[in-house]
């Protein structure tokens, strides 16, 4: 899939992305879908966001204490 220019791959095969709509890609080969939101691709792994997750909800609980 080519947008802008570039060509989109899987951030964990490295395959090419068939489009799926203007804001969606899918990779076959690993049966994920990425997303654009507000411009931007979406690109991180479903494992690495579960790994990000403590770390999110940890700077959201400091960000509210801060105002």
């Amino acid at each position: 899939m080519k947008t802008q220019g570039f060509d989109l791959a899987c951030p964990r095969c490295g395959g090419a992305l068939e489009s799926r709509s203007a804001l969606a890609a899918y990779c076959a080969n690993d049966d994920v879908t990425f997303t654009q939101d507000q411009g931007i691709w979406r690109f991180l792994l479903p494992e690495r966001q579960a790994y990000y997750e403590p770390f999110m909800r940890e700077y959201e609980i400091v960000r509210k204490a801060e105002g």
